[in-house]
């Protein structure tokens, strides 16, 4: 039974993000930025545009993957769409790259692209340097061939398109007025209403503007806005509670049931897993702060007080084959009050806010400060790359 083990220490870049020194006022200081996750593209030739019946014109199909975005991807899920496995031998068969599973009840065929070991690096931040993120050339089919003989001379024509499902996130790090009282007018360090420093590491879903509002002596109310920039659809992973395994004091397990493929299987899952992210606001470092927010959905996997979300996704398929892929959300020991995660729908153009109030009322403030918060959405990231395949009658 094949076992894939994936790991993305989502805990680790949060607790680095928290490393900026306080007072760092550019934006893009900790992260290279940018908008891009993966980039897949059809590599020339594979397919080739044009190819003869019977047989006579074996070919592969490669895809090329880089990773404009600044999160590690450690595996990817394809579909071939548009042409079909009975009229094209090896289609489905899958490579040295990729290992076709079937997902249970409706029999479709996913090819899973796993290399835990050896993700796919994103760009870096080293200095004033960017180090580019890898491309990558994942095989998806070998020796394809069109089976069936054309009568009557033409060619037939064959629109098809590739989707790609992975896992990505999104950090930033802000920048927090706080104060030990919000109502003297003492503005000399910073003032809320002002106040405006972020940093946003590279992905397709952003974090694009933040506000804070003082709303009492001991509160700050803080808007926070979220746009997906580019055209690519965004999932959340598919959750269901089940037994917790405790594996250290602060790390534990949750099962999902399903993969998620950014592909559902029906409409109603199309419309409840569809342009939902999963966020997390951290205020941690605050000792005694209280954040409340609105506009986060429970997460059942966060449920009765979990001190980790460590969350394993098991794919239920047919095929025999067992895909293991842990997604490490946070693993900050104890829920804090100062820390609130949970699912977030995209309204239909694109955008998402979140409001949160920070009370400082039993916080350490001992004076006026900025300090830093972190913010990480993690997400599924659906790409779709079109192609067009003819083919003609072979006379030989």
């Amino acid at each position: 039974m094949r076992r894939i083990l994936f790991l993305i220490p989502l805990a680790l870049l949060i607790l680095l993000a928290g490393c900026q020194q306080q007072g760092a006022s550019s934006s893009g200081n900790l992260y290279t930025g940018g908008t891009n996750g993966l980039l897949i593209s059809l590599v020339d030739q594979a397919p080739p545009s044009l190819i003869y019946d019977s047989k006579q014109t074996p070919f592969d199909m490669i895809v090329q993957a880089k990773n404009d975005g600044e999160f590690d991807v450690g595996w990817i899920t394809f579909t071939i769409n548009g042409i079909s496995p009975d009229d094209f031998e090896n289609l489905l068969a899958g490579t040295e790259d990729v290992t076709p599973v079937q997902r249970a009840g409706d029999g479709k065929t996913f090819l899973v692209y796993a290399t835990p070991d050896n993700p796919i690096l994103g760009k870096t931040k080293l200095g004033e340097q960017t180090l580019p993120g890898e491309e990558r050339l994942i095989t998806l089919a070998k020796d394809v061939a069109y089976t069936k003989e054309l009568t009557g001379g033409g060619t037939l024509s064959f629109p098809y398109y590739i989707s790609a499902c992975y896992p990505y996130a999104t950090l930033a790090t802000i920048q927090l007025c706080t104060k030990t009282n919000y109502l003297t007018g003492d503005n000399k360090v910073c003032d809320p209403a002002t106040l405006k420093q972020m940093s946003v590491s590279a992905g397709p879903l952003q974090l694009v503007d933040y506000k804070q509002q003082a709303v009492g002596s001991k509160r700050l109310r803080l808007t926070l806005t979220f746009k997906l920039k580019d055209n690519s659809g965004i999932y959340k992973p598919k959750a269901e509670r089940a037994d917790i395994a405790s594996e250290s004091d602060v790390t534990r397990e949750v099962q999902y049931d399903t993969l998620q493929t950014c592909q559902p299987s029906t409409l109603s899952e199309e419309l409840q897993e569809r342009d939902y992210f999963y966020a997390i606001i951290d205020l941690s470092d605050m000792k005694g702060v209280k954040l409340r927010c609105s506009g986060l959905r429970e997460d059942p996997s966060a449920a009765n007080g979990a001190e980790a979300v460590l969350k394993t996704v098991q794919p239920n398929f047919a095929s025999g084959k067992s895909i293991n892929i842990r997604i490490i959300i946070s693993t900050s020991p104890g829920r804090s009050e100062a820390r609130k995660e949970g699912l977030v729908r995209l309204n239909p153009d694109g955008t998402a806010t979140l409001t949160c109030t920070a009370d400082f009322s039993n916080a350490d403030v001992p004076t006026d400060a900025i300090r830093p918060a972190r913010i990480a959405t993690v997400y599924y990231v659906r790409q779709d790359v079109a192609g067009n395949l003819q083919v003609t009658h072979s006379e030989s």
